[in-house]
């Protein structure tokens, strides 16, 4: 089992694969190498693909920062211009949120976890 520390890159999808739900995801993990003393900076993209339980695409929001547990398959495929190349497909059996969560409401953006709370307290304070 492999593990991948890295950021959402896409709002989380559940899409139906022989009859069965699955939560689709993309995360972005940044790499690096030096090369002649200088640093090179690139961007490693797994596609990811969960299987256990569709509530979580919820909280799988752009930019969350998580760790994934599972198995890394490479995916080869043939580019528009007849080459040859690889994704990287990535069969998640455990996620860790290791962020903020902020669950995507029913708008187009990230819910305010602050409207949502409600104490049942007054404002009037007894000091």
């Amino acid at each position: 089992m492999q593990q991948i520390n890295g950021r959402i890159s896409n709002s989380a999808k559940i899409e139906t694969v022989n009859g069965k739900p699955v939560v689709k995801f993309d995360i972005a993990y940044d790499a690096g190498y030096y090369t002649k003393g200088e640093y090179q900076k690139r961007t490693v993209f797994y596609h990811c693909t969960y299987w256990v339980n569709t509530g979580v695409a919820n909280l799988l929001t752009k930019g969350t920062p998580v760790s994934v547990f599972g198995d890394l398959v490479p995916k080869p495929y043939k580019k528009n211009n007849g080459v040859l190349d690889a994704g990287l497909n990535f069969h998640t059996q455990h996620i860790d949120i290791t962020g903020n969560i902020m669950p995507r409401s029913d708008k187009s953006g990230p819910q305010d976890a602050a409207t949502d709370f409600d104490t049942g307290a007054s404002d009037d304070l007894p000091f």
